[in-house]
């Protein structure tokens, strides 16, 4: 028989796996933006300015293009932890579900 905690084990899950991926949607937007930036910054002859606050300070391309290389590859090593996690949370998932399948056929077969 289908218990109420494998149910509700199966619901957490989905809830969890919903969050994760928004996570990595996420974070493969701001490594998108910031690959968009060091190429705004490689293509401008101008200076360039990094928004601090709420004051835009003159700041240096090469530096400013390194810490945002530095950003991009946390985030890089960010979204392979999450995805790791997502595949995690699918496999456990897919295992809950095909246990919660065979409980409610051998439920319909008995009954």
């Amino acid at each position: 028989m289908v218990s109420q905690q494998d149910i509700e084990e199966f619901n957490a899950l989905q809830s969890q796996l919903q969050v994760m991926v928004m996570q990595h949607q996420q974070i493969r937007l701001q490594i998108e933006e910031l690959n968009e930036a060091v190429s705004e910054i490689d293509k401008t002859k101008d200076d360039i300015f990094h928004l601090v606050g709420t004051v835009f300070i003159k700041a240096e391309k090469e530096e400013t293009k390194k810490a945002l290389d530095e950003r991009r590859q946390l985030l890089v090593v960010r979204e392979a932890t999450v995805s790791k996690q997502e595949e995690r949370l699918r496999g456990r998932l897919e295992e809950i579900r095909k246990g919660l399948e065979a409980e409610q056929e051998k439920d319909e077969g008995a009954g």
